[in-house]
């Protein structure tokens, strides 16, 4: 009769106890390599500042430089006359809300604006009046309002509005107005009665003596 062969388990523990052990030691991973670069190599942050998100989306963005500057013509005197435009119903809207929020009228909220937001020249008038007349078709049907413009920022929108028509001739006053609008009309009660204010402002100088 062989011998029999017995184990020696000293020194071994349970396979519970090797089990718990796994579980309480997970493998371990390799570190991840580290590339060091030398400060020639680290990208450089950009110098251009964050766009801060806007409350009001714009289809086509354009250029500051578009816009007028402080050096540009000041068309907020003259009589006011009775204009009728055709606002977009968004933009109708905003100037009815802004109004409750701000105290301001609706028309010196919009003559402001109109202001602000007129192209400096026909060509990026013919530019902005195509923009919004693509937008026009989800915006819905305009409503009709009626405006006193002063003289000379109603001259000077007609300029630009005829000369835009010259190359589009499907454009029209309102599609300039709502351009106009669309580009310099605040979303926020602060930033509308800020420009409100320095219209006036812009208006006392204009009549202040040399």
């Amino acid at each position: 009769m062989s011998p029999r062969l017995t184990l020696d388990t000293t020194g071994i523990k349970s396979p519970l106890d090797v089990g718990a052990i796994a579980a309480a030691e997970p493998p371990s991973r390799p570190a991840p390599a580290t590339i060091s670069t030398s400060p020639a190599e680290r990208p450089l942050a950009s110098a251009r500042p964050r766009r801060r998100g806007g409350a009001r989306s714009r289809l086509v963005e354009t250029d500051p430089g578009d816009r007028p500057s402080a050096s540009t013509p000041f068309y907020g005197t003259g009589r006011p006359e009775q204009t009728s435009v055709a606002i977009s119903p968004d933009l109708a809207q905003q100037l009815v809300e802004l109004k409750h929020a701000t105290g301001a009228s609706v028309v010196s909220l919009a003559v402001a604006a109109i202001h602000a937001g007129l192209p400096v020249d026909s060509k990026q008038a013919a530019r902005e009046i195509a923009d919004e007349r693509l937008r026009r078709l989800d915006a819905g049907e305009r409503i009709e309002h009626n405006f006193r413009l002063p003289a000379r920022l109603r001259a000077r929108v007609d300029e630009l509005a005829r000369h835009a028509h010259e190359q589009n001739p499907r454009s029209t006053r309102a599609d300039l107005i709502n351009a106009a609008l669309r580009a310099a009309l605040p979303q926020k009660p602060d930033a509308a009665a800020d420009l409100v204010r320095e219209h006036a402002r812009q208006i006392e100088r204009a009549h202040a003596p040399d």
